[in-house]
């Protein structure tokens, strides 16, 4: 597989409600959640993460829903303090934010992975293809029609972070 024409860099984080929530300190910030709520979108990394994090001792908390767009209406109806997920899409799912809530990365040791870039993938033979497909996405990002796209779903578009070369393949 070649990876290829990154768009955008995607981050884990999360969204709370600082009435509930005041201050979120990585790792020593979970404590919050042994009395708090919590929503993630079942199976995620969030999901996971949270599962067993502080050894266990906030599980019962996490309120794991079918979707990120879920877990942030029952933030917004005040059902859970905090929802962890990809940025983007705690933005789209939460519109304009109150002033109560917050989203913020979260970077903490025990999650493998904090952010990384969004692109395209081809076999890697593919080439042509790859090419092509590199091109029209720089075109898009260049004209500004793929910050038009997350604007248009809530969410603010990131450029991707150079990683030590461009194409990798798997």
């Amino acid at each position: 597989v070649r990876i290829f024409a990154s768009y955008h860099y995607e981050q884990v984080a999360m969204a709370r409600n600082t009435t509930h929530i005041p201050v979120m300190a990585g790792l020593a910030g979970l404590h919050a959640f042994i009395k708090e709520k919590i929503g993630v979108e079942v199976g995620t990394l969030g999901d996971d993460f949270l599962s067993g994090s502080l050894g266990g001792r906030i599980r019962e908390n996490v309120v794991r829903f079918r979707s990120i767009m879920e877990a942030t209406q029952a933030l917004k109806d005040d059902r859970v303090s905090a929802v962890m997920g990809t940025r983007s899409e705690l933005e789209a799912g939460l519109g304009t934010l109150p002033a109560n809530i917050l989203i913020a990365p979260f970077h903490v040791t025990g999650i493998p992975v904090n952010g990384w870039n969004l692109g395209l993938a081809t076999k890697a033979e593919n080439t042509v293809l790859a090419a092509t497909l590199e091109r029209t996405v720089a075109d898009l990002v260049q004209d500004g029609t793929i910050g038009r796209i997350f604007a248009k779903y809530g969410a603010k578009h990131v450029p991707p972070r150079a990683a030590g070369g461009e194409h990798q393949e798997l």
